[in-house]
């Protein structure tokens, strides 16, 4: 099956099949699950397309949207009236011209992430109101997380209305299928051994953004080269940068001239420890030749007191001898 120059694989086709299965028939908020490059946008172009007996509004929703811009995307789709106001809300808008309405409608949003709590209380009532007959239908998608974030946040009656649908990887044959496919379309035969393909495609998740990515990587081979040469660029430009920081810090702190430059000398601070060190080794002989005095003059003095005639070396006195 093919829609607007896009390919669908089986798995695609059945789970469009069941899309509008869901969105004819229950009474729930249907609710696309899956991450980038899963083919959401593929998939709700094709929903919106397949619904010949409805009247279908697709918007892909961007980024930083007020409220009011996303009701009008949705109302000149709609409503043949170019006159509404898109500051109140969907439901009641919709509610004042539901009865000029032949068919059914169905509201799909992409990147429904995007939108504000308001905008999806909006859509959670749309989808309890009927319109020609039948229930309006509203899809949107969203990645994984914030499904994961915004369920708990919800309540058990509003919950119960939130009908979410996983989008499966693709399966290895359906990968090298879609492969071949858009290859044949680029009208390109690059050199690139099926096995090798088989290989790199096995690695992968099951995506279809990502045999986009390999099959475009197969004909050009630029991305890589480019990727390294911005890496070898930015490295060039930084070892520039540091060697130029390098030079100018060395001229600021020793500009050119030719008067000589003082040494400085820097001794270490009174309190420190090498000042300290430096001064014992200074003084210590010193110390020692002034013990070693100090100790022959207290060994003298203690001879002396232990006799008192033993540094006398005078002669006898005369008297003794002549009274001999």
């Amino acid at each position: 099956m093919t829609f607007q120059g896009q390919v669908l694989l089986p798995s695609q086709e059945a789970l469009i099949q069941r899309l509008h299965h869901v969105a004819s028939y229950s009474d729930q908020l249907l609710v696309l699950v899956g991450g980038q490059g899963s083919g959401k946008t593929t998939l709700l172009t094709a929903l919106a397309t397949d619904f010949d007996d409805s009247n279908a509004a697709l918007v892909i929703c961007p980024m930083h949207a007020d409220n009011a811009e996303i009701r009008r995307k949705i109302l000149v789709q709609l409503m043949s009236s170019p006159i509404f106001d898109d500051e109140i809300s969907l439901a009641e808008t919709i509610l004042r011209v539901a009865q000029n309405q032949s068919k059914p409608l169905h509201i799909i949003i992409d990147d429904a992430h995007l939108l504000s709590k308001e905008l999806w209380a909006e859509c959670i009532i749309l989808n309890q109101i009927q319109c020609a007959g039948q229930r309006i239908a509203v899809t949107l998608t969203v990645p994984p997380a914030f499904l994961a974030d915004l369920l708990p946040q919800l309540p058990d009656s509003l919950r119960r209305q939130i009908l979410p649908i996983s989008i499966e990887p693709l399966s290895l044959p359906e990968r090298e299928a879609l492969y071949q496919t858009l290859l044949r379309y680029s009208d390109q035969n690059p050199f690139t051994p099926r096995d090798i393909v088989r290989a790199q495609l096995e690695k992968q998740t099951g995506t279809p953004q990502e045999v986009v990515t390999l099959l475009e990587l197969a004909l050009h081979g630029q991305s890589e080269k480019k990727s390294a040469w911005v890496q070898y660029k930015l490295a060039l430009i930084g070892l520039c940068s540091l060697l130029i920081t390098i030079l100018i810090w060395f001229g600021l702190a020793q500009p050119f001239s030719d008067e000589p430059v003082l040494d400085v000398v820097t001794y270490p601070a009174l309190d420190s420890d090498e000042f300290l060190a430096h001064g014992q080794r200074i003084l210590t002989p010193y110390f020692k030749q002034r013990e070693e005095s100090l100790a022959q003059s207290l060994l003298l003095q203690a001879a002396q007191q232990a006799d008192p005639l033993a540094g006398f070396h005078g002669e006898t006195p005369a008297e003794n001898e002549s009274a001999i």
